[in-house]
């Protein structure tokens, strides 16, 4: 129970490390912005929906310890999360987002001067987030009304969460008032190996600037470096596609070693600094190579978003 009378020798922390109070979205939906637009459209006339950016980051409640002690972080799992940040008044309980910055972008505050908000609607728990004198280091995730939330597919965001507004109370698990909008952008890549079962890809592209995986190259047959113009491109890993259909791990449980080099358009959440796909998906559900794109074409650069 997320609301709850506290003793004098139990604190917020105590309470929530064995069940912290999480809620996420009921329904979620994934595509390009494109293909998003016709459902983020119908929900922007219904006028009824704010839009917050969907950080890449950790979930956690922040739990307030008082001027001797850094915040409290529990995670989703009921875990304590290592990272310091600037202290935090006790009885005070926001929840947010953990990200590579250092900042803990908040969108929501369940507990405020040691009393229970989280029975308000989300509009009045909103007003008391921006209303605290936060440190720097607590960054409250500002929303956008619904006519701006197609600008909000930026790059660092995954996506976009409509929240109903002025909406209900906090009420744990997953809620039909919250609707996640995870972005998928495009990109064309060079296949370099496949799962024997035909569960996954491994996949390629050439990228500026770096040095190349021989290995890549000596599987595909194709030129470690290229150069284009005034530009040497190295051809690198870039992870692997989750083969999901039972189409495509069919072919390449049987046909596999047909593809080692042929071009792919598949989908993914975001690249990491690897080079490497998060959540990428061929972009079709039956097996398709771009017979239209020699591989030395496939370039980072060139990445369709």
């Amino acid at each position: 129970m997320i609301a709850m009378a506290l003793s004098n020798t139990t604190t917020l922390a105590e309470c929530f490390l064995e069940a912290p109070p999480y809620q996420g979205c009921a329904n979620s939906y994934a595509g390009t912005p494109h293909q998003l637009g016709a459902s983020l459209n119908e929900l922007e006339r219904t006028g009824r929906y704010v839009a917050e950016p969907k950080l890449d980051g950790i979930w956690v409640a922040c739990i307030g310890s008082g001027q001797d002690a850094p915040p409290v972080l529990i995670t989703r799992g009921g875990k304590r999360d290592k990272m310091r940040l600037p202290v935090l008044p006790t009885g005070t309980m926001l929840i947010g987002e953990l990200c590579a910055d250092g900042k803990l972008h908040c969108f929501d505050a369940l507990w405020t001067n040691e009393r229970y908000i989280g029975e308000r609607p989300y509009a009045d728990r909103r007003a008391a987030l921006l209303r605290m004198n936060l440190d720097a280091a607590f960054y409250p995730v500002v929303p956008k009304w619904t006519a701006d939330f197609l600008g909000r597919f930026a790059s660092e965001a995954e996506g976009i969460v409509l929240k109903a507004y002025p909406g209900g109370a906090y009420s744990g698990g997953n809620s039909r008032e919250w609707t996640k909008f995870k972005k998928r952008d495009t990109h064309d890549v060079i296949v370099w190996g496949c799962h024997a079962e035909g569960k996954s890809l491994s996949v390629a592209q050439y990228q500026e600037g770096l040095s190349g995986d021989p290995a890549v190259a000596q599987a595909t047959g194709l030129p470690l470096t290229i150069v284009s113009g005034e530009y040497q491109y190295d051809l690198c890993d870039c992870g692997k596609v989750i083969l999901s259909s039972p189409e495509w791990q069919g072919e390449i449980a049987q046909n596999g070693a047909a593809w080692i080099g042929k071009v792919i358009e598949i989908t993914a959440y975001k690249r990491f600094d690897s080079g490497a796909f998060r959540h990428a998906f061929p972009a079709s559900l039956t097996p398709e190579a771009r017979e239209d794109k020699p591989a030395a074409a496939c370039l980072v650069a060139d990445s369709v978003g």
